[in-house]
């Protein structure tokens, strides 16, 4: 380059995703090679919605037993049925499907009998009470008839504590302490 020429310069145009206008800027010629990063999987056309459709299909776990694979895939690919009603069928344990079988067994049964709608009761009774299920030891249950002491839980709002509130004249007995106060501040970087 010869004294008192100016040197050359390249212009460089950056384009953004989203509002912002694009950007030039004039650079000395450099040799520098930038790879640009793809963009995100939802920004880019040619995303196959295949792979996205394939991630929410119910799979079965590997450890599976083999005659458990057969059957999901004949269900699946066979008859085509729902992947919800797959997942339904297939998270229940062979106990419970031994007692639904048993259940649809002596329904007609009951029937027979015209005590059907008794069976039905009954059924819903049976369910209600396996299922409740047992406190560990330190849990309190949410109605305080069933804790020891009938003791409440912290906040509960009930008429002794509205009474107290309303006699203390409007003040408040147990006035929330250690209140932290949060502050935010935006400063321009």
């Amino acid at each position: 380059m010869a004294a008192g020429e100016e040197p050359e310069m390249v212009e460089v145009t950056l384009r953004a995703v989203g509002p912002s206008r694009p950007s030039t800027i004039r650079l000395p010629p450099l040799m520098v090679a930038v790879a640009p990063k793809p963009p995100a999987n939802h920004l880019r056309d040619d995303a196959d919605d295949d792979d996205d459709e394939e991630e929410l299909k119910f799979k079965i776990p590997e450890t599976t037993t083999w005659w458990k694979r057969k059957i999901f895939i004949f269900l699946r690919d066979k008859l085509r049925l729902p992947d919800i009603l797959l997942m339904a069928l297939f998270s229940l344990n062979m106990k419970a499907w031994v007692l639904i079988a048993m259940w649809f067994l002596f329904a007609p049964i009951a029937q027979m009998y015209e005590v059907g709608p008794l069976y039905i009761l009954g059924t819903g009774f049976v369910v209600i009470l396996c299922n409740l299920g047992r406190r560990q030891q330190g849990d309190v249950s949410a109605y305080s008839i069933f804790n020891e002491d009938f003791r409440e839980l912290p906040g509960t709002l009930n008429a002794d504590r509205i009474d107290r509130d309303i006699r203390a004249g409007g003040k408040m007995i147990n006035p929330p302490s250690n209140r932290q106060k949060y502050s935010l501040s935006l400063t321009p970087l």
